[in-house]
């Protein structure tokens, strides 16, 4: 599956407003911090991560989680794991 970086990073953006219920996607900037500047909760990020891993086909190692705080750190992380 070969997807370019702006793509990834708009398709994790819906997923981030989706999950957090969030109207204004222009917020989700990409250095925005998901839990001290939009509000999500660690069941909203587990959400977020359970959805990227099925819509890429991906596994994400457990010590990931901590890193993937930001737009631009989730996109790095997924595009480390989509081949």
């Amino acid at each position: 599956m070969e997807v370019s970086r702006q793509e990834l990073m708009e398709e994790i953006r819906e997923v981030i407003a989706e999950v957090g219920e969030i109207d204004e996607m222009d917020s989700i900037q990409p250095e925005v911090h998901f839990i001290n500047d939009l509000g999500l909760d660690s069941m909203m990020l587990l959400e977020v991560l359970s959805t990227l891993e099925r819509r890429y086909k991906i596994s994400i190692p457990e010590e990931e989680f901590p890193n993937m705080v930001t737009l631009n750190s989730c996109v790095d992380t997924v595009e480390k794991f989509v081949q």
